[in-house]
């Protein structure tokens, strides 16, 4: 089931009047409930990390594909990042970093 209506510059008002159609009545309130399940099925922490780690990993690849030496160029900038943000976290904590960090430079 479709949750949203698509809508561009070229049809916003064709797709407003579709949403506010009362002939599409019973159609909207099934697209709002299946947006509501959506929310409640993907916007919760695990989809979050899932997602997140997700986009790193396609990252990794872009790169790779433009030039297999990055992790070598991107060491200096690690190590400036961590050797400065760790002052802001919690010492107790696994942070972020270390886990992307653990993550790409194995």
């Amino acid at each position: 089931m479709v949750h949203y209506i698509p809508a561009t510059l070229q049809n916003l008002t064709q797709a407003v009047e579709y949403a506010i159609d009362k002939d599409n009545e019973r159609q909207v309130q099934s697209m709002i409930k299946a947006a509501n399940a959506w929310c409640q099925d993907t916007l919760i922490e695990p989809s979050f990390v899932e997602d997140a780690m997700t986009q790193l990993v396609e990252y990794q690849k872009a790169l790779e594909d433009m030039d297999e030496s990055w992790r070598e160029e991107w060491k200096s900038v690690k190590k400036r990042f961590t050797e400065t943000l760790d002052d802001f976290v919690d010492c107790d904590d696994r942070n972020v970093v270390s886990y992307i960090s653990d993550f790409f430079f194995q």
